[in-house]
């Protein structure tokens, strides 16, 4: 019985594949044939800036059509079907077998692949300006990929030395796919859709509050673990900030597997809301605070700004400029040194220093001095403007 076992996972295997294979062919013939696909990888936040490449790529080429593949098909419809051409999103396991189905075909990452392109633009007969341009970018990108070939053929193992390339090149983790493919960057500003009513299950108004959230990426593996990136000193920091007068209601979001309760966090909505509803009370929060990871580009795309506490990541490829961002006092940017760098600190300590050597202190004043006189104008300005068009959006949720 026991060498049967591996015969049976792959028939299940098998029928799994046929049958998904089988949903790509019913989905993809009632629509037209889409121009380009991408495959991606990682979490929310490579997600997001992934696709504000992927929007400035379209805008450079003049448009097209195109179907995303990842590990997480409805966060990535969610994300990506602001973007003018798109078309469907599909389970990264049915890449392989579909690419063969698209003009071009892409993987990104925190680098560019190109797995799919015509051999000439004779061998199209639509869309020459389309290709003409798209080859250009193309000739772009594997001109930076020979320049990067040791990084591009490690990933992930080397991608701390291609964060250090980026920033030695005078770019971040925001715009270095650009810088592939000799683009402009086109801002971090995003159109997602949200789910306004969320404030008002909560009793919330928008600019009234901050969130906070201590949580990280199930993408990373580290489920059940406190990631080495999680910042342990938030409590002390909201505390210091109640005491100097911040004078809002403070909210933590996350979901029950990486995140856990925040003492001081007057509202506790973890394992509560949907990502939808967490993207809205992001949106609407007068300022966000977080390890580095996916809520912090999420809140760069409605113009909230984030105080970020760095330790194992570079807080000089991952910080948006318009944040505040602590590096570490002491060690730090070890990120991809080892497999596991998520899960145990590289030098063997229990609680990493690079997170325990940030001051609570300091990092409440200077939130108190940076941001205090405009936090809830800023934000009501924001989200205010919005509610029309909110009202109006679908309100699907991934």
């Amino acid at each position: 019985m026991g060498l049967l076992k591996p015969v049976k996972r792959k028939i299940r295997r098998f029928l799994r594949k046929r049958a998904a294979m089988q949903d790509f062919v019913e989905r993809t013939k009632k629509v037209p044939p889409a121009d380009f696909s991408i495959v991606i990888t990682g979490g929310m936040g490579d997600f997001i800036v992934i696709a504000r490449f992927w929007r400035d790529l379209l805008a450079k080429v003049g448009g097209g059509s195109f179907d995303v593949f990842s590990p997480a098909p409805a966060m990535t419809e969610w994300i990506f079907r602001a973007i003018p051409g798109f078309r469907l999103s599909f389970s990264m396991g049915l890449y392989e077998h579909s690419k063969l189905f698209y003009t071009y075909s892409f993987r990104i990452n925190q680098m560019i692949y190109v797995e799919r392109k015509p051999e000439s633009i004779d061998q199209i007969f639509h869309k020459t300006e389309l290709s003409s341009n798209t080859l250009s970018i193309i000739k772009n990108i594997d001109k930076c990929l020979h320049e990067i070939r040791p990084m591009a053929e490690n990933h992930p193992r080397l991608d701390g030395t291609l964060g250090r390339y980026a920033v030695f090149k005078n770019r971040t983790r925001r715009d270095f796919l650009h810088y592939m493919a000799g683009i402009p960057y086109g801002g971090d500003r995003f159109d997602l859709s949200l789910a306004p009513t969320v404030l008002d299950r909560f009793g919330l108004k928008a600019g009234s509050y901050i969130t906070v959230h201590n949580g990280y990426d199930e993408a990373m593996g580290t489920v059940g673990l406190r990631a080495t990136k999680a910042y342990p000193g938030w409590p002390e920091v909201i505390a210091e900030l109640q005491r100097l007068g911040l004078g809002l209601q403070v909210v933590q979001i996350g979901t029950p597997a990486t995140s856990s309760p925040i003492d001081g966090a007057q509202l506790n909505v973890i394992g509560q809301t949907s990502l939808l509803e967490a993207a809205t009370l992001v949106a609407g929060a007068a300022f966000h605070l977080d390890n580095e990871g996916g809520f912090v580009h999420l809140a760069n795309t409605f113009g909230v700004r984030s105080c970020v506490v760095f330790g194992p990541t570079s807080k000089d490829y991952f910080g948006y400029p318009d944040n505040i961002n602590f590096a570490p006092n002491a060690c730090g940017d070890c990120w991809w040194i080892e497999p596991n760098w998520m899960k145990e600190c590289p030098r063997g300590f229990t609680n990493p220093i690079c997170m325990s050597s940030h001051s609570a202190t300091e990092i409440a004043r200077s939130i108190i001095a940076s941001v205090k006189p405009s936090l809830t104008e800023e934000a009501t300005r924001f989200y205010g403007g919005r509610m029309d068009e909110l009202e109006h959006q679908p309100r699907s949720v991934p």
